[in-house]
């Protein structure tokens, strides 16, 4: 029977802002991606007539022309690409204070053990 146990007492800093920014950019790549191909599908179904209709009630054309001229595609990727620049900070932060917290309970606690084990597992009933 083979048995391992890992004790888990420190988390390096610096390696989980390297992990919390490789985090950060990869859903801050999905958000640009997802806000894409949102503003696009809206755009493109006539989300700017259906919004000109519920704002104004009647749907005025010019209204709706002004509407696109005023929003486009490149600024909302725009906010989109600045809304995913504050995730990826904001990650790399919550990753380094996560580990900073469990860095001091480390010190009342000890710390995680992990154990793994090549014996059967208990099964009732068998």
């Amino acid at each position: 029977m083979a048995e391992v146990r890992l004790l888990v007492h420190h988390l390096g800093v610096g390696a989980l802002a390297k992990y919390g920014l490789l985090a950060g950019v990869v859903v801050g790549i999905l958000m640009t991606i997802a806000g894409y191909v949102a503003w696009t599908a809206f755009s493109s179904s006539g989300g700017f007539a259906s919004l000109a209709q519920t704002l104004l009630g009647d749907g005025q054309s010019s209204s709706v022309a002004s509407l696109q001229r005023a929003i486009t595609t490149g600024s909302v990727m725009s906010v989109v690409v600045v809304l995913a620049a504050v995730q990826v900070v904001t990650t790399v932060v919550v990753a380094v204070l996560g580990g900073l917290a469990y860095n001091a309970a480390v010190r009342f606690t000890g710390g995680v053990m992990l154990g793994f084990s090549s014996a059967r597992a208990f099964r009732p009933g068998r």
